[in-house]
């Protein structure tokens, strides 16, 4: 993660616990019961889970951990409880305003992510069944550890890569046999991973082919069809 990164995160971080420690020392002096009527939230219950995730995510609940419960958007909620609770408007902009700026560089950054190697040679399996099971070769890293350090980075897809191989019996319904994990975390550069989470070598220059069949001009992985897997 470059400076730009570390620094964008660092303002997120500390706008993010100001905000955090503002709300709780406010809300130590205001009914939640009044709140909940001020807000106009019938259901204290949901108030309540929406107050847990402002209090909690290091998103505020912005990046949709929030979710919205047709009264306020994520960002609206925040200004709103905040206006309620009598903290500065500037410190709530700033938090949001941190939060959104770390969410656009989310977005433009590296998905690096866990190729899951069967060294896989297709046969008779029809190219829909392929494009359907393709997503599973493909593990993402969590935004949480793309935004680690890169040299931290290989010790967490280690992981990852181990936990797979645990969980599905070192086979993967249709590809086979897991051989090895490529963790692709720079464009056609990646470190490779063996079945038990070692590091065994870099490659360059090579990226695993995609499985894809388009209906109505869409991939078919992005259709939101999941198929089922034992």
């Amino acid at each position: 993660m470059g400076r730009g990164m570390d620094h964008v995160q660092s303002v997120a971080t500390t706008a993010v616990t100001v905000l955090q420690q503002r709300v709780r020392l406010a809300m130590q002096s205001v009914s939640f019961n009044e709140l909940a009527d001020s807000l106009c939230y019938q259901n204290c219950g949901r108030l309540y889970w929406r107050m847990q995730v402002l209090l909690t995510s290091s998103s505020l609940g912005i990046d949709g951990s929030g979710t919205y419960d047709f009264k306020y958007s994520s960002a609206g909620f925040i200004r709103t409880v905040c206006h309620e609770l009598g903290i500065e408007a500037d410190i709530v902009a700033d938090a949001i305003q941190a939060v959104e700026d770390q969410r656009d560089i989310d977005r433009e950054s590296y998905k690096a992510y866990l190729f899951v190697d069967t060294d896989f040679r297709r046969t008779t399996q029809p190219v829909w069944q392929l494009a359907m099971m393709e997503r599973y070769r493909r593990i993402p890293l969590s935004v949480a550890d793309r935004r680690l350090p890169l040299y931290q980075q290989p010790e967490v897809a280690c992981k990852l890569a181990r936990d797979h191989y645990s969980r599905c019996e070192g086979v993967l319904p249709v590809w086979g046999e897991i051989k090895q994990y490529l963790f692709y975390y720079a464009g056609d550069q990646a470190v490779v991973i063996g079945v038990h989470g070692n590091l065994t070598g870099i490659v360059y220059g090579a990226v695993p082919s995609r499985a894809t069949v388009c209906i109505g001009g869409k991939d078919f992985d992005n259709l939101g069809i999941s198929p089922l897997l034992s």
